[in-house]
């Protein structure tokens, strides 16, 4: 795997060292512990997944995933609406559902996962 460094910041990333022809970069390093899928983009350079601001984009990312379930399945205001012609276990599985989105990020690790949708959350 090959690292472009330019102002001491991985600026790109591959498993073949070519693809850096026709970039502005000071330098091309190689490393053997990692792949390319190890790294991810942060702003205008590559970072280890495991670096923090790898991790603070991750978060932000499942959680904007959270809220789009919110907001799809159980939006107080669209919920409202409808909440009339559910049947009880409609509604006893909505409740649920939006305690566990909303509980979603109080996990370990919750941010190396998606959570689930709501249709695979039911079918567990």
């Amino acid at each position: 795997m090959y690292k472009a460094i330019k102002d001491n910041k991985i600026i790109a990333v591959s498993d073949t060292d070519n693809v850096f022809k026709f970039m502005v970069k000071d330098g091309v390093e190689t490393d053997s512990e990692h792949t390319s899928a190890d790294y991810v983009m942060v702003g205008s350079e590559y970072v280890l997944n495991d670096d923090e601001r790898a991790i603070e984009v991750k978060k932000e990312q499942v959680r904007a995933v959270r809220n789009q379930y919110l907001e799809e399945y159980v939006d107080p205001y669209q919920l409202v609406i409808r909440w009339g012609s559910l049947t009880e276990q409609e509604q006893t599985d909505l409740v649920n559902y939006r305690q566990y989105l909303l509980d979603y990020t109080s996990g370990d690790s919750w941010w190396e996962n998606n959570p689930m949708d709501f249709e695979t959350w039911k079918g567990e």
